[in-house]
């Protein structure tokens, strides 16, 4: 069984680094974002029918994606390419309907436009806090994923996250949401096993429970 694993916004693969040994997947790959898929304008349904294009998935092969926050929303248009495939989510919004109110706001409002990419960069300590990051090394980390996203994949992302459409919910789904998750409010979310007290962060400070419920999943799932 392949699975996909796809980050969330300014993290790469580096975010999984406690949940995968705990999942018995046979082949992983990381789908982080990438300068050569973004195309200006765009958004999300046109990047994952890009990455398709690459992955060219076998018909019958046993596919799995998961996806982590901004990922999971890429994961949800990828998983509609992918009609045989099982879907996982962490931490993310379905449909446009489970956005927080900010995103509405933005879209009205674009003012996140003029704010410029170092900005966002030289936030990470407020971010940081925001997603309850709970110690010194995942701080260091996020630090370190953000510094690997350019101006362009942050410009991009931006603009992708506030203004996905989607409507429709996934065939094949399962979503892992904790109560603390400050960045998607979980009472906006519908369908979801609970990790109560779960922050954004939960994928790594929280691993070992999330590795339990997706186990359990999987063997229902087969």
């Amino acid at each position: 069984m392949t699975a996909y694993f796809i980050p969330g916004l300014g993290t790469d693969y580096r975010i999984f680094q406690k949940i995968v040994p705990l999942l018995p997947f046979e082949e992983v790959v990381y789908l982080d974002f990438r300068d050569d898929l973004i195309r200006k304008g765009e958004g999300m349904a046109d990047y994952a029918k890009r990455l398709l294009e690459e992955l060219k998935p076998k018909e019958n092969e046993k596919t799995v994606i998961i996806g982590l926050s901004l990922g999971g929303m890429m994961a949800c248009e990828l998983a509609k390419l992918i009609p045989n495939s099982k879907l996982i989510l962490i931490s993310t919004i379905k449909t446009k309907k489970e956005s927080p109110a900010i995103f509405a706001f933005a879209r009205k409002f674009p003012i996140y436009n003029f704010v410029p990419t170092w900005f966002s960069r030289n936030m990470v300590p407020i971010i940081s806090r925001i997603a309850r990051v709970t110690d010194k090394a995942g701080y260091h980390l996020y630090r370190a994923m953000l510094k690997g996203w350019s101006a362009k994949k942050l410009l991009w992302a931006r603009h992708a996250a506030v203004n996905w459409k989607n409507t429709e919910l996934p065939a094949r789904f399962m979503h892992i949401h904790g109560t603390r998750d400050h960045i998607f409010p979980h009472k906006r979310i519908s369908g979801f096993k609970v990790i109560e007290g779960g922050s954004h962060y939960m994928v790594m400070d929280r691993a070992e429970e999330i590795a339990e419920i997706i186990n359990d999943e999987l063997t229902i799932m087969e």
